[in-house]
């Protein structure tokens, strides 16, 4: 699930006689490790009966069996590391020699972790909880001893379903190459990606064997190499270059990734197919090398939700039994908040007069609430953001703009468990990425209008843009329109617009629509049944875009000197064909 990785660890004392709801001093009902030079580990089914609480300590989450404590740890002094592995959400709550409580809960993904620097020899006594009640008597290892050394890519080891050969326009002569695999491993993939790679990098890897190696000869290529994988399962996807940069994937295509290398050059692709969930055995997953560009499946033509006499319908089956990376939460002192990364993908199919926008399947985030409440759970950005919350109990709150074009939900009666969250875009995105801030607080939820200008929503119908980049490139066009004129034009594309600009939106084809020979200043506008965008390069270089300039029609006056202008019409939300419009020049 393409998402942000949120590690909570909160480190409080408390008197031995303010927590006796956990019986310390009981004996472990898996034993007692003694780790030495190496660590020790034991397996046992979770107990998640009762919710942990432990007054004057923050940040200790989950459902714990407090008769009890599952393990004991004698430790003879010096750095110590206490963690878990296992196929559920879990969380974990020490009590050291000291007397004090130390809890984690998600620091490897959705398991938690706990390091000790020098920590003093003695016994630490230990719970291993579910962030849910009742994890089905899930197993669960406990490990502790010294901290393990950190994992490494291996790209020179065997690969488990050894190298692949693969020369420029295979898949023309003999289709897509498609090869068995086991996917899954221990070591977290998001700990190889670098900054922009590691947001999508959610799963479990074995760094020190690679599935498959692709030996690439891009000599009569496509200019494209495609890797994906596909299993019963949710995937995470690796792959290093010849040049030792790493892409990640998470998530493509529901819960398959697929990892594309645009120009790529001839040498090793060096490919790890993971799972999700870590401590899981690995599983039978097919690998699949194409030579073809593959487009997020998203949803097209917003005027096939509600316009004509009958309309195509879509159904985005939410996961609501996915355990979400990111988690806040809120007691009735202090809240959280935290940066979350998110993919509008299809239209929110929940029902209800605020229930706009588009969505992922699976949540953006966990939500925790403590006390009597009232709570606020928000989303905030620049952009014009949605709300799903789904409570413990399988009930639905939707918001759109709640705090001007902010959304917001408000929790009177908090329930035990996890509330789901969905973040979502009003509009259509076109499946790309976008980042919010998700909180949790005490206290009412605020609302107020947002700030409309005279007659409606107070837009910039013509702005300057800034662009360097090669995605729409102009000069050649289909149509060369005179000044003046009017001319049927092909609108609209799979390119969300790159260029930066108050007024620049849509969606565009690589190439312009039109171009115009004029000396300038000239004035440009579309005229359709879509909802329209414009983008224009002048002769100068310069970039300027269009929006609602006439009711949902763009319009610009452009003086960039005499030459050609290069002339894209776009639409607003993504079509999967091209439509035909008026262009009017002036």
């Amino acid at each position: 699930m393409a998402r942000a990785l949120l590690a909570a660890l909160s480190l409080g004392l408390v008197s031995a006689a303010s927590a006796q709801s956990l019986a310390t001093d009981a004996s472990p009902v898996a034993g007692t490790l003694t780790p030495g030079v190496t660590e020790a580990s034991v397996t046992f089914d979770a107990r998640a009966t009762d919710e942990l609480v432990l007054p004057g300590v923050d940040g200790c989450y989950g459902y714990v069996d407090p008769s009890a404590p599952d393990a004991a740890v004698e430790w003879g002094g010096g750095d110590l590391q206490i963690w878990v592995q296992g196929g559920f959400d879990a969380t974990l709550a020490v009590y050291g020699p000291d007397g004090a409580w130390s809890c984690n809960d998600d620091s490897n993904g959705v398991l938690p972790a706990l390091s000790f620097e020098g920590a003093e020899a003695g016994r630490y006594v230990v719970w291993v909880g579910g962030f849910t009640p009742d994890p089905d008597g899930a197993s669960v290892t406990l490990l502790a001893g010294p901290p393990p050394p950190a994992p490494v890519l291996d790209p020179d080891a065997a690969p488990q379903a050894g190298v692949i050969e693969a020369a420029g326009g295979f898949e023309a002569e003999q289709g897509a190459i498609t090869v068995s695999v086991e996917a899954g491993g221990p070591d977290s993939a998001q700990s190889f990606g670098d900054d922009a790679a590691s947001v999508y990098c959610a799963g479990y890897i074995d760094a020190g064997t690679p599935t498959a190696v692709v030996d690439y000869d891009a000599d009569g290529g496509t200019g494209v190499l495609t890797v994906g994988a596909t299993a019963f399962d949710d995937l995470v996807l690796l792959v290093q270059n010849p040049d030792g940069s790493v892409l990640c994937n998470d998530d493509f295509n529901g819960t398959d990734p697929l990892v594309q290398i645009y120009d790529p050059e001839s040498g090793r692709y060096v490919v790890w197919a993971g799972r999700f969930s870590i401590g899981s055995d690995p599983i039978d997953a097919t690998l699949t090398i194409s030579e073809t560009e593959t487009e997020v499946e998203i949803y097209d033509d917003f005027e096939d939700y509600g316009s004509g006499p009958f309309s195509e319908g879509t159904y985005l089956p939410l996961e609501i039994d996915a355990v979400p990376d990111v988690r806040v939460g809120a007691n009735d002192d202090e809240g959280e908040s935290a940066e979350v990364s998110f993919r509008p993908m299809a239209p929110n199919p929940v029902q209800g007069s605020s229930c706009a926008g588009y969505i992922d399947a699976a949540p953006t985030a966990g939500v925790t609430l403590r006390g009597d409440g009232p709570f606020a759970i928000t989303a905030s950005a620049a952009d014009d953001l949605t709300l799903l919350v789904r409570t413990p109990a399988g009930g639905w709150f939707c918001s759109d703009d709640a705090d001007a074009l902010n959304p917001g939900v408000q929790i009177d009666a908090p329930e035990a468990g996890l509330y789901l969250v969905w973040i979502g875009a009003f509009g259509d995105m076109g499946g790309g990425f976008a980042e919010a801030t998700l909180a949790a607080m005490p206290g009412e939820l605020v609302v107020s209008e947002p700030d409309y200008g005279v007659g409606g929503v107070d837009v910039e119908p013509q702005s300057e843009g800034m662009y360097a980049g090669s995605e729409i490139v102009g000069g050649s066009a289909p149509v060369q329109a005179s000044v003046p004129s009017e001319t049927d034009v092909e609108a609209g594309g799979t390119v969300l617009n790159p260029v930066e600009g108050a007024a620049c939106h849509g969606f565009l084809s690589a190439t312009p629509s039109a171009s115009v020979e004029a000396s300038g200043p000239v004035t440009i506008g579309a005229t359709g049944d879509q909802d329209l965008t414009l983008v224009v390069q002048a002769p100068d270089g310069s970039w300027t875009c269009s929006d609602d300039a006439d009711g949902s029609d763009p319009r610009a006056t452009v003086d960039g000197g005499e030459g050609t202008y290069s002339v894209w019409v776009g639409t607003y939300y993504r079509r999967a064909e091209p439509v035909t419009v008026t262009l009017r020049v002036e």
